[in-house]
């Protein structure tokens, strides 16, 4: 990384109290530089390949408040990470945890590769994909991914019988669940639709309804299955998901309507679960399943 002069500032915060800042970057043109001849080693690529590889990532350098003045410095947490990896990058993996928070990932969005719960640094620019967070950035290695998923992965016994589920599991979850989600759909997109639907077939085992109740997240899930070739596969848990959606609606509608206004305590969940039926029924009237699709209808009429 190049060197930058280090600069002395000093602001004054709303207190009225000095803040010292020892080191401001005058300049945000800030690159980690890539051997490329270790691409093949590193990162099992070769540089013949069309991939668009660079030998220089550039880096965001984090703005921060100092009195009245948005300065570019670094913080300590923020050194030790940028330390980490200028020191590792062209001798070993690097990676981020998918849990990490994007303001401290210095701009290296674009040339991350979620391989699971990791996201490791790649001389690769890709258009990370929006409305995933985290976990949309970069591009996807589907082998290592497939691989970590379908035999590294434990679940804690999440999966073999009923058990109290706390909240704060809850982003664990929810990382887990759009890792297989995203992992499944590139797959899908690659042709190789059969470790799609094992992938899916994977998350609803490892997360099974009577733990982790049927929702809006499920059926993102059987969207995936069904474009995948998975109907069959998909069905019993569509049913599932059906049910259990009739009982959330008939819950819903039996508010004080005040609650599922838009704005209101469960505006927000009556909303999902009437897309979720609307979802059903548009998967089964794509497969031709016309029973199936006339018990839903007829299941979901009073629900308008």
């Amino acid at each position: 990384m190049p060197a930058t002069k280090a600069l002395e500032l000093t602001g004054v915060d709303k207190k009225g109290q000095n803040n010292r800042v020892d080191a401001v970057f005058p300049s945000g043109n800030v690159y980690l530089p890539i051997d490329l001849s270790k691409a093949g080693e590193l990162y099992g690529i070769n540089p013949g390949d069309s991939l668009a590889l660079t030998d220089r990532i550039p880096l965001k350098m984090p703005f921060h408040k100092t009195g009245n003045a948005e300065l570019s410095y670094l913080t300590k947490d923020e050194l030790a990470v940028l330390d980490v990896i200028a020191s590792n990058i062209n001798d070993r993996p690097v990676y981020f945890a998918v849990t990490c928070r994007p303001d401290k990932m210095l701009g290296l969005e674009d040339y991350m590769q979620l391989e699971g719960l990791g996201l490791r640094i790649t001389p690769i620019k890709s258009q990370s994909e929006q409305g995933l967070y985290v976990y949309g950035y970069g591009r996807v290695n589907t082998d290592l991914l497939y691989d970590n998923v379908m035999n590294k992965f434990k679940w804690g016994n999440f999966d073999s019988h009923p058990t109290y589920i706390d909240r704060s599991y809850g982003p664990s979850i929810q990382s887990m669940r759009v890792v297989m989600l995203r992992g499944a759909r590139r797959l899908t997109d690659k042709g190789e639709k059969e470790k799609a639907v094992a992938l899916v077939e994977k998350y609803l085992t490892a997360f099974p309804h009577y733990n982790f109740p049927y929702d809006w997240n499920t059926m993102q899930m059987l969207n995936v299955m069904v474009a995948a070739g998975g109907y069959e596969k998909a069905k019993p848990h569509l049913e599932t998901l059906a049910k259990e959606t009739k009982q959330q609606l008939t819950f819903l509608n039996g508010l004080n309507p005040e609650l599922t206004k838009e704005e209101g305590s469960f505006g927000q969940d009556l909303q999902l679960f009437m897309n979720v039926k609307d979802l059903l029924v548009k998967a089964a009237d794509s497969q031709k399943d016309e029973a199936f699709k006339k018990s839903l209808e007829e299941m979901f009429a009073p629900f308008k």
